[in-house]
């Protein structure tokens, strides 16, 4: 695969940071887990004094048994799943891809480790926006289900490559999103769940400043 970064040169990437003295470390892709090498990237990373490794991922894969087990024995610590509505249509129409039910299993994985830091990613569009709310409770109740430390965050649509080439059908105003953002921040924090942001004005959500990401 020509968009695959072999292994040596991450480690090689990891050892550069590790030099400047950071200490956390993201595995981003494409997805990170379809890396045939993954494993040994983690344990590298960790090795090399990277106190935090986290993994963000579609979630797909880590509905298979056993994998997340692996990925946690290998050394992660952290994993953000992406998730843009708890509606099984418009997550699957989203994602061009069947997958919900699993992606969903992902985060029952993540709930038998409960020493693992959980992120979890909402990019706003204008197909999910109206569901926000919905969303904010889906992930409230997940908190209250998961002893993990939970930490979600909507993001804002960059208007580049995809989104850009399909901008009429995903990139909102902000005039026409900004009120279900501010009623999924009140309902996730009114529930004692840290909701994140990032790509909205602060102007426009006052009284959440402290949580732009």
């Amino acid at each position: 695969d020509r968009f695959l970064r072999p292994a040596a040169e991450v480690v090689a990437d990891l050892a550069f940071g590790r030099e400047r003295n950071l200490e956390r470390v993201a595995l981003t892709g494409g997805e990170p887990t379809l890396h045939p090498d993954l494993l040994k990237i983690i344990a590298a990373a960790r090795k090399l004094g990277y106190r935090q490794v986290t993994l963000v991922t579609n979630g797909v894969t880590l509905s298979i048994p056993g994998v997340l087990d692996r990925l946690v024995a290998a050394g992660v610590t952290a994993v953000g799943i992406s998730f843009d509505t708890p509606d099984k249509a418009t997550a699957e129409s989203l994602w061009q891809s069947p997958v919900f039910d699993r992606v969903v299993e992902a985060f029952d994985a993540v709930a038998r480790h409960p020493h693992l830091l959980l992120g979890s990613i909402a990019v706003v569009t204008r197909r999910n926006a109206a569901q926000l709310p919905d969303l904010a409770r889906w992930w409230a109740d997940r908190n209250d289900a998961m002893d993990n430390l939970f930490v979600p965050n909507l993001d804002f649509v960059m208007p580049e490559e995809n989104a850009w080439q399909h901008r009429e059908d995903l990139v909102p105003r902000l005039a026409d999103v900004i009120g279900p953002v501010r009623e999924a921040l009140a309902i996730a924090h009114a529930r004692d769940l840290p909701l994140t942001f990032r790509g909205f004005p602060l102007c426009l959500l006052p009284g959440f400043e402290p949580y732009s990401f």
